[in-house]
């Protein structure tokens, strides 16, 4: 099975082109193959929330709800009265499918990324157990001085990296809340809570959607690009 998947991922990797720029060089300097696979899996997930968030954008692009959905506000109840439910609800599930998948797919761009560096630094645990506390522990035994052990624990510090705790919770929160994490107000516009977990609305704090989303997907490119640095210095 893995060599069925090393193959297609060597067939695929001419075509992968996320917007890392060390992520090429690394990966021209990687002979080990499932290395090679792995380190694809990380570029091609980012690729993926990379498009996934040009997509969201062209659904709303206008950056308003009624982008998707026609709607009405009453002054007196302070409410939106939202029209015509059998063309609203395609597409809204339609913009809630694609901002799950982005979640999913920009947190599992980190996921990806300690795998590679449970292969580079032969840490020894099995995939499937693999998790940033493990990763971080293990680094700290072994390699305690090491430039990307102080990266993996800045990833823990709220301080260094809100964004990665922020990232997590809205990924789990959606899991199981139907993505009722988005906000609207009385403009219209879509919000992302300042607490991944709130419910009510709060525009002075609140994030504004895309901006938000491109934050985060910022965020991670940085996070990635230092870290592939290390992992150079590695091979």
């Amino acid at each position: 099975m893995l060599k069925r998947q090393i193959k297609y991922a060597l067939a695929i990797t001419p075509i992968i082109r996320p917007e890392i720029v060390n992520w090429k060089r690394l990966e021209q300097k990687i002979s080990n193959a499932a290395l090679r696979n792995q380190h694809l899996i990380t570029g091609t997930k980012f690729e993926m929330a990379e498009h996934l968030l040009r997509t969201l954008k062209s659904m709303i692009s206008t950056k308003k709800i009624t982008d998707l959905i026609k709607v009405s506000y009453d002054e007196k109840t302070n409410q939106m009265k939202v029209w015509d439910f059998s063309y609203v609800l395609p597409r809204v599930l339609a913009f809630l499918a694609e901002y799950e998948m982005f979640l999913y797919t920009l947190r599992s761009c980190i996921d990806s990324f300690l795998l590679e560096v449970n292969l580079i630094y032969d840490l020894k645990i099995p995939n499937h157990k693999v998790t940033i506390e493990r990763i971080k522990n293990k680094m700290c035994r072994q390699y305690k001085d090491d430039e990307l052990t102080k990266h993996l624990l800045d990833l823990s510090d709220p301080s260094q990296a809100e964004w990665f705790k922020y990232l997590g919770d809205l990924r789990n929160f959606v899991a199981h809340r139907i993505c009722s994490s988005i906000i609207t107000s009385t403009d219209y516009k879509l919000y992302l809570p300042d607490n991944s977990r709130a419910r009510s609305i709060s525009i002075e704090k609140d994030f504004e959607f895309f901006t938000k989303l491109s934050e985060l997907l910022e965020k991670t490119k940085n996070f990635l690009e230092l870290g592939f640095n290390y992992l150079e210095k590695r091979l």
